[in-house]
C-alpha cells in the first residue's frame, strides 16, 4: 500500500516536472512526499522483523 501511494506521488511529481515550468519549489513536493512514505515503510518493515 506504501509502494502504491509512494509511486502515485512520484508520478505526479513527473508529470508536474515535465508538463509545465516549475518557477517555485511546490513542484518537488509530492517528491519529497514520496521519499518520505518510502523511509516510513522501510523503517516500519525493520521494526515488525
Amino acid at each position: 500500500m506504501l509502494w502504491a501511494v509512494a509511486t502515485a506521488f512520484f508520478v505526479a511529481w513527473v508529470v508536474g516536472l515535465t508538463s509545465t515550468y516549475a518557477e517555485s519549489g511546490f513542484i518537488h513536493v509530492p517528491l519529497v512526499i514520496a521519499i518520505a512514505v518510502i523511509l516510513a515503510g522501510v523503517v516500519m518493515k525493520r521494526r515488525t522483523t
